[in-house]
């Protein structure tokens, strides 16, 4: 299971081969989800975001083999957390063991962008290899929103560097530029076509279609999101994207070679 921090890009793969013994051995599948939950946890409590990141999007690629709301439960809390971190003030400080209430406030706050940002990361993989969760990511990209489209304080810093066209800024949170995109994708049905296309359930004897019993669901783990978020050991950077080069008038991506007479 540690493979899934250790190699993301084989998440999705790893993920398939798990769905796909759950036909067969569902007690193996049981085992795996335990394993996962305990990871998760423990990433939880120590603040190891990367981490948490990771093991959610390999329970979003096994979303089909988890019963009732599975994952989405999970990623509600989550977004219900990072709502709180947003709004944290100077009285939310006594809990947490650090000295300089601003700087504390600032953190707890990128935290809760890095939350949003995590359930956004997460929403395409359960999409992408499971069917049926279409109108509850839509549910949650419209919690998103709210604190996607919030500019972030250091774009105003961008100012003074860039001058935007008339409704087209030039700086935005990364936050704001992934929520856009998702919604793209809603709004086209979901093609996701970044993500690699695993087949079904390939059943090898059609004589044991008969006999096959129905595919088991498992629940998702018992997590406890602990009451004080933990910012973790790394310090959480804001991401803004700018550009000193969009909207001009003369191409800079190009070059055209001229002869010299």
């Amino acid at each position: 299971m540690y493979s899934t921090v250790e190699q993301p890009f084989k998440i999705p793969f790893i993920a398939a081969v798990i769905v796909e013994v759950n036909t067969s051995k569902p007690d193996f599948v049981k085992h795996a989800l335990d394993r996962l939950g305990i990871m998760l946890q423990g990433y939880l409590e120590t603040g190891e975001w990367r981490q948490c990141k990771l093991v959610l999007r390999f329970l979003a690629c096994m979303q089909s083999v988890l019963d009732s709301e599975g994952l989405f439960d999970m990623l509600d809390e989550l977004f219900n957390r990072a709502v709180d971190l947003q709004a944290a003030s100077s009285r939310d400080v006594s809990r947490y063991a650090l000295i300089n209430a601003r700087q504390l406030i600032s953190s707890l706050q990128a935290l809760g962008l890095e939350l949003v940002k995590i359930i956004m990361l997460t929403i395409p993989y359960a999409i992408a290899y499971s069917a049926g969760c279409e109108e509850k990511a839509a549910q949650l990209l419209e919690k998103t929103e709210l604190i996607a489209s919030t500019p972030h304080e250091l774009i105003t810093l961008v100012d003074p560097y860039v001058t935007a066209a008339e409704g087209t800024p030039l700086a935005q949170s990364s936050l704001h530029l992934l929520q856009n995109h998702l919604q793209s994708e809603k709004n086209n049905s979901w093609p996701l076509s970044f993500f690699p296309k695993l087949g079904k359930t390939i059943v090898k004897h059609e004589d044991a279609m008969s006999d096959m019993k129905e595919v088991q669901k498992h629940s998702f783990p018992a997590i406890t999101v602990p009451e004080a978020i933990n910012p973790g050991r790394r310090p959480i950077f804001p991401e803004v994207y700018f550009s000193l080069y969009a909207d001009q008038d003369i191409e800079v991506s190009t070059y055209q070679k001229t002869s010299v007479v």
